[in-house]
């Protein structure tokens, strides 16, 4: 009986709206891939259907065989029972009968072997049919998923997302579309756009996708450092969560004097050492440049010292930590120039001399290790160390010969790097040293200092009356001009949203003066914020005044809290409206003026050129401190008080100072002390401009290949931009943070479209799945924590140490015999090692002997014991007076109780005692 064939349609599915058919994107064949997977699924349903009747009519023959095979077998038993009956069975028959049986056996026999060949062929047949129509239903099972797949292929040409919409997904990502939306965001627009397209994008391939921009970024980097003539780096540093992060930049220049600034990320550090900054930069290089020579580009690798060959200058802020950087990239540059220098001079070399200089490196190398002997029993990777080892130190010693042997303009050419300090922070700096000495001008001539402005513990403290604690509250309180303008930053614009004002100041100005003002952001670090607060608060100080009584009076309680007080009170507190009216000033005369011109033009101007207005910066301030009136008389304009002559940046500042002057008896001495301490802060800070130094002496060729912006403020935003991606992102990984930054920063996206061929697109597809395979965030998190684990271990090891040596020390001191003899003392008998014994015995007792490392010679070290014996002895004696004068009170007191009768005890039984 034949099997009823299943019928079986492909499922319908409607499109998906994704991108424009006739959009030059990668969905262009869209409607077509689908199309070639009906047609697909229609050939394997006809196949099946076809395959299945075969299957039937096999199984129809396999069985009419079958009974064929049977009805033979029947037949020939049929015939061997006719031709041998039983009954004649014992006759001989071999005469006839036999032959008869043979011929017949045999042709039946012939018959059945072709029958039985053809029932074999069948079950063949049949087995084989079952398994194509097994596999044929497997197929058409999987027919509704493939059709789904080719719905999120739609992207995919030969399986893999074309190149136009990895640029897309890139450039959304950049624009600010989260990645978790980039799929949806695309059907939206096309939906809007009423086109019909199908098609999704993974959020695997998305991040792999942004991923290839960073890649891309770097092979982009790489290919500008080998272009150019000079290179410059900043960089700055900043914690988040209590990890260190810092951000790194770098300019390229060309020979023509093409600039290109790159971003090359924000990396975590397990320390802010300047070590821990320098290992850093190194990593970050060299992952660079192995992606580039593990590309198709990198045909001849890229040799990474060329980047710290050509590196001219390094911008950071002025730290100590910083200018130690300096110094070791200084080391860098100079062992890998010397290096790669004495590289090239070995090629020039003959084969001798090579020959020899080889012999003598193995020779110093295996001195080095100890001998021969130890020499054989170090493996194989210690001695290819060593070897490595020996190879630089004998590159270097021959690139310092060829390094001699240039002249004196050639070596300046060649170890060029200049450093200078972030313009900015010399102002912020500047601001600093001027308020120190403002806040110390009260106190050194004799006059009332502002209030001071202590928080609710101090002041409760402060008010109990006088004690030490009382005392120690108001000297660690503060009062002043710039305490006042962070308590008011507190108020009136905090740094959480959630708190302070905020809006309701903004409103409250729209009344009052038609327009809203936003406080300045003191309570963020923010560059002169603090005189532009002071500023503020002057020329709306009766409003401000107004506000807090409104904020007091929308309380139930109506009352102020303790920092609302703190500011009310401030307001109107003589003595810290001078410092308010001072920072107003300042910040008119120089901080406005200067930001403003070393901001101007910050993509063209060179902080190295920049050494002029820092002297103008200079003049101005000693011009102020010899005539006050520049800034103080009514007829004062910016002609004469401003820096850049051009107008004040806020004239009704100026006229707020004006209306209190008649107010503030003291401002001119504040001024001066203020503007004496910003010079003496401007000369510290402003040094690498100094007459003779490196940067006065550059030539115009060097002042361009050392090119460097005057501020560094790039890195500071993408620190602080990373930090708001964290608090909106906290799982976004910081290799992920830095490829989406890189691609956008650089312009990465124009380099891959004019630059990468498709087998460099298909290197950033690969290598890309590495690195989002590798793991690095768990390793970064990793090392962190077993740096932090390292120097916990560190220092118990140290701890106990020095518990051992404490403890060592002590038993010592304790099998200690002290010598009481000073004629032996004085005769030095004594060694020096004994003399360290007896003092270290006595400064148990007596903390005023000096240490041994101000004994520096035997002489002082017996002259300290002989005083160290003196005052033991005297000790000595004083208490034993005490005791004796304690046994005679004793003593009077028992003969008044016995009436008189002595004592049975002799008095020098004291004395005695002492001996």
């Amino acid at each position: 009986m034949a099997r009823k064939l299943i019928s079986y349609k492909p499922p319908q599915t409607e499109e998906s709206p994704l991108l424009p058919v006739d959009n030059p994107l990668p969905s262009a064949n869209v409607n077509q891939t689908l199309q070639d997977a009906t047609n697909r699924a229609d050939h394997h349903y006809k196949s099946l259907r076809n395959e299945r009747r075969k299957t039937v009519w096999a199984k129809q023959a396999s069985t009419h065989l079958k009974t064929r095979v049977r009805t033979l077998e029947a037949s020939v038993q049929h015939l061997s029972a006719q031709l041998v009956p039983p009954s004649l069975g014992s006759l001989d028959f071999q005469s006839g009968g036999a032959g008869i049986k043979k011929a017949l056996t045999a042709s039946v026999e012939q018959k059945l072997v072709k029958v039985k060949e053809r029932l074999t062929k069948a079950e063949a047949t049949k087995q084989d049919l079952r398994r194509r129509n097994h596999l044929l239903q497997m197929r058409v099972k999987r027919i509704p998923h493939q059709k789904a797949l080719a719905g999120k292929k739609a992207f995919q040409k030969d399986r893999a997302i074309q190149d136009t919409a990895r640029d897309l997904v890139r450039d959304l990502v950049a624009y600010g579309v989260p990645a978790a939306s980039v799929n949806d965001t695309l059907h939206r627009v096309a939906e809007t756009l009423d086109v019909s397209t199908t098609g999704n994008i993974s959020a695997r391939s998305i991040g792999r996708i942004v991923l290839e921009g960073g890649l891309a970024s770097d092979l982009q980097f790489v290919e500008d450092v080998q272009q150019s003539t000079g290179i410059t780096l900043s960089c700055d540093g900043t914690t988040h969560r209590h990890t260190n992060y810092e951000s790194r930049q770098a300019v390229t220049i060309k020979q023509n004097g093409e600039r290109v600034a790159h971003f090359l990320g924000v990396q975590s550090a397990v320390s802010h050492t300047s070590e821990s900054q320098l290992a850093g930069w190194e990593r970050c290089v060299d992952a660079m440049f192995d992606t580039f020579n593990a590309s198709c580009r990198g045909e001849h690798n890229a040799d990474p010292r060329e980047f710290i060959i050509k590196t001219t200058g390094l911008h950071t802020d002025h730290a100590e930590d910083q200018k130690k950087l300096v110094r070791l990239v200084q080391l860098w540059k100079k062992r890998i120039e010397r290096e790669v220098r004495g590289e090239r001079a070995l090629k020039t070399m003959a084969s001798e001399e090579v020959l020899t200089i080889i012999c003598e490196a193995s020779q110093q190398t295996i001195e080095a290790a100890g001998g021969l002997d130890r020499w054989d029993q170090l493996s194989a990777s210690e001695k290819e160390a060593c070897h490595r080892t020996a190879y630089r130190d004998v590159m270097i010693a021959l690139g310092e010969h060829d390094f001699a042997e240039l002249s004196d303009a050639e070596k300046r050419d060649v170890d060029l790097l200049v450093w200078t300090g972030c313009c900015a922070h010399k102002d912020l700096n500047a601001v600093k040293g001027g308020n120190v000495r403002m806040m110390a001008w009260w106190k050194a001539n004799g006059h009332t200092a502002p209030i001071k402005l202590m928080n609710r513990d101090n002041a409760r403290t402060a008010a109990s009356g006088s004690s030490a604690a009382s005392d120690q509250a108001l000297d660690l309180s503060q009062g002043g001009g710039v305490k006042l303008t962070d308590l008011a930053g507190g108020i009136f614009n905090h740094k959480d949203d959630k708190k302070g004002q905020q809006d309701t100041l903004c409103w409250f100005f729209i009344i009052q003066l038609g327009y809203p003002i936003n406080f300045p952001d003191t309570s963020n670090t923010r560059y002169q914020s603090h005189c532009r607060a002071a500023a503020e608060l002057l020329v709306h100080r009766e409003f401000y005044i107004e506000f807090l009584g409104i904020i007091k009076d929308k309380k139930e309680k109506r009352n102020h809290n303790h920092v609302e007080l703190n500011v009310f009170v401030g307001l109107q507190d003589l003595p810290t409206l001078h410092e308010l009216a001072v920072l107003t000033l300042y910040s008119q005369a120089i901080s406005h003026p200067y930001l403003l011109e070393i901001r101007a033009s910050h993509e063209e101007r060179n902080a190295l050129d920049l050494g002029p207005l820092h002297s103008r910066v200079i003049a101005h301030c000693q011009a102020i401190i010899s005539c006050p009136e520049l800034l103080l008389a009514p007829y004062a304009t910016y002609e004469t008080g401003a820096l850049d002559k051009q107008g004040w940046n806020r004239p009704e500042a100026i006229y707020a100072v004006q209306r209190l002057l008649p107010h503030l008896p003291h401002i001119r001495g504040l001024l001066i002390a203020f503007f004496e301490g910003a010079l003496e802060t401007w000369v510290q800070f402003s040094s690498e401009f100094a007459d003779g130094g490196t940067i006065s002496n550059l030539s115009e060729e060097s002042r361009s290949r050392a090119w460097m912006e005057a501020t560094n403020d790039k890195n500071e935003g993408n620190l602080g931009s990373y930090r708001v991606v964290q608090r909106k992102n906290p799982s976004m990984t910081i290799h992920q943070y830095n490829a989406r930054t890189a691609y956008k920063k650089n312009n990465t996206g124009a380099y891959i479209q004019s630059k990468l061929r498709p087998i460099d697109r298909q290197f950033l597809r690969k290598r890309a799945r590495v690195v989002d395979a590798s793991k690095l965030e768990p390793m970064r998190k990793h090392a962190q924590a077993e740096h932090d684990q390292e120097i916990v271990r560190e220092k118990r090891r140290r701890d106990a140490v020095r518990e051992a040596k404490k403890a060592a020390t002590a038993a010592a001191l304790a099998a200690v015999q002290p010598c009481f003899d000073v004629e032996t003392i004085r005769m030095g008998r004594l060694t020096v090692a004994q003399l360290n014994i007896q003092l270290a015995w006595h400064r148990q007792t007596n903390g005023a002997i000096k240490s041994n490392s101000q004994l520096r010679n035997k002489q002082s070290k017996i002259d300290a014991l002989l005083h160290a014996v003196k005052a033991y002895q005297e000790r000595s004696l004083a208490s034993v007076d005490a005791l004796a004068t304690g046994d005679a009170s004793a003593s009077s007191v028992g003969e008044a109780m016995s009436g008189g009768d002595s004592d049975t005890f002799e008095s020098d039984y004291d004395s005695e005692t002492y001996e």
